[in-house]
């Protein structure tokens, strides 16, 4: 008989080798009791490099490596992080967590700020992270 843990631990190590296969680096692999907000595997890759203070595109590299060679994957952002899910036919769940994409801050808008003891009424910018997406071609 198989235990619940260990076919999470056979499941982790195929997606191990899978992510191997397509060329990336895992930094850490955890394995939970899966729930509403955390999948039963999660891998994390080290695929991104900071290059002069500025974060590269690696992290929408693994995720497209990744796509290719298991296209049954869900993309999702969450404000610029990238997850790709899935569910095992054992009805396991597995999220690989890819880092952060390249984002920017854009200003959207300025909101008034009321006056306050020292302080005038005054102008503050809003902001909202916009991603580049190369991933919205290869995960349709």
């Amino acid at each position: 008989m198989i235990t619940n843990l260990y076919s999470k631990y056979l499941l982790a190590d195929r997606l191990n080798k899978v992510a191997e296969a397509a060329g990336l680096k895992i930094y850490k692999t955890a394995i939970y009791n899966g729930d509403k907000y955390n999948a039963d595997i999660q891998i994390q890759l080290s695929a991104y490099d900071r290059r002069n203070g500025e974060v590269s595109n690696g992290a929408e590299r693994a995720a497209i490596r990744l796509l290719d060679t298991m296209p049954e994957l869900a993309l999702e952002r969450d404000d610029g992080l990238i997850h790709l899910t899935g569910i095992a036919s054992n009805g396991l769940t597995f999220s690989f967590y890819t880092g952060s994409g390249s984002c920017e801050l854009v200003q959207v808008g300025t909101r008034t700020l009321p006056a306050e003891d020292a302080k005038p009424e005054r102008e503050e910018p809003i902001f909202e992270k916009r991603c580049i997406d190369e991933l919205a071609a290869v995960s349709k």
